[in-house]
């Protein structure tokens, strides 16, 4: 199937092409959501860690830009070139960010998403823009810049809906992983906090030097269930576009979630590198500099360890689980935080680490609980695959249609395939 093309500017196509508040209004610790360019992300705007104004202070940002459902974020300050679509009626106020409300006589509004977001689109913008302390693409440019759109508003929308039901998709994944990770969370909470594991009614809690435990538990040092491998100091001359591996740093390591893309590649493996810093699929993966104690799951094919991020080497095959969930738990976060060190940016040491105490259950405790969320584990980094191919597929779809290399109809039935 063949649609007319028309080329327009993004002011002729939106009704407002406008930003956020040039202000500093006070933040607090509740009202009203105040999002900026680093709350935007993967097509989200995060309302969990952003900050907050007073809501005098949001009608005064709203006179100048009010975002409603249906509108276009674009970090245009900063963080340059993230997107995200408005789909709430909560309010909430803006500042280095630009907002683009469509014109539904001339673009459907998902549609004017996708397209802002496309990589042909986004990597157009990027490269106009300027700033050298701070980057940034100045309204003008933005209003001014030519897109590819079909003339036909229909078309527009059944390309909107089919990039839409892929989203859906990838959020049903994302809302799945996030319930395991909880379930893991919870059993570790359960077993190794509160000390309800199966069997626990029938053993005592016995006084220790460090604390009370469960007959036959010790205080140990990490040390004792786990090592922490450094990863690599790569060396950036020997990088190259498109190479066999991928090198993983500490901007990829979030919260739960190892987060691409992997631009740094190289084709030759440097002699020096040590054998742990090549990455399998479940290893695990620490953050030590910056946001301290991050930690995730590794998924995906050839990626290398960088320096500054450390993977867990169980000392046994039954603490992998446990030393996951104890990474992932809100104690360990303030623990880690608390020894790192640095003034201008914290430092995690992997020789301090692993010197912490912590109860430390019998063996076959631990093995208990390996066969109880192993599989957990392995079902997040098989959702963590799973988004990652249709985001894949996704991305794939929009210029592939734009050109006509792909027919709606096909991308529909692919759609029902995926799903």
């Amino acid at each position: 199937m063949t649609f007319e093309i028309r080329r327009a500017a993004l002011q002729d196509l939106c009704a407002l092409v406008t930003d956020g508040t040039h202000d500093s209004p006070k933040l607090r610790e509740d009202g009203v959501p105040f999002i900026k360019g680093k709350h935007i992300s993967s097509g989200r705007i995060d309302f969990d860690t952003c900050d907050f104004i007073s809501y005098e202070d949001h009608l005064e940002v709203i006179a100048r830009s009010k975002p409603e459902r249906g509108d276009t974020l674009f970090s245009n300050i900063g963080s340059v070139g993230d997107a995200a679509y408005v789909n709430t009626d909560v309010e909430f106020s803006i500042k280095n960010v630009a907002l683009l409300k469509p014109d539904p006589s001339q673009i459907d509004p998902l549609y004017l998403f996708y397209l802002v977001r496309s990589d042909k689109v986004k990597g157009e913008i990027l490269a106009a823009k300027s700033g050298s302390a701070q980057q940034f693409i100045s309204l003008g440019s933005l209003r001014k810049h030519q897109v590819d759109v079909p003339a036909s508003l229909e078309t527009q929308q059944r390309i909107a809906a089919i990039l839409g039901a892929y989203d859906d998709l990838i959020e049903v994944n994302r809302r799945r992983v996030a319930v395991l990770e909880e379930m893991a969370r919870g059993l570790f909470e359960e077993w190794f906090v509160r000390f309800r594991f199966p069997g626990h009614e029938d053993l005592p809690i016995v006084d220790t030097p460090d604390g009370p435990l469960p007959e036959g538990w010790a205080y140990g040092h990490l040390r004792d269930v786990l090592a922490l491998g450094s990863g690599f100091a790569f060396k950036s001359t020997t990088f190259v576009d498109e190479g066999q591996y991928s090198i993983v740093t500490i901007k990829h390591v979030h919260d739960g979630l190892l987060k691409p893309p992997f631009l740094s590649k190289i084709n030759e493996l440097p002699p020096k590198m040590p054998a742990h810093c090549k990455i399998k699929q479940g290893d695990i993966l620490v953050s030590l500099t910056g946001n301290v104690g991050r930690t995730c799951l590794a998924w995906g094919e050839e990626l290398l360890l960088n320096q500054r991020v450390a993977k867990v080497d169980p000392a046994a095959e039954r603490y992998r689980s446990f030393a996951y969930c104890w990474f992932r738990s809100s104690n360990t976060l303030k623990r880690l935080q608390n020894i790192a060190n640095g003034a201008a940016q914290q430092n995690l040491s992997p020789v301090q680490t692993v010197g912490l105490t912590l109860p430390i259950p019998p063996a076959s405790v631990a093995e208990h609980f390996e066969k109880v969320v192993n599989p957990i584990l392995d079902s997040i980094v098989t959702g963590h695959r799973s988004t990652e191919v249709l985001q894949r597929q996704r991305d794939l779809l929009l210029p592939r249609l734009i050109s006509g290399q792909l027919s709606v109809q096909t991308a529909e039935r692919q759609l029902e395939d995926a799903a």
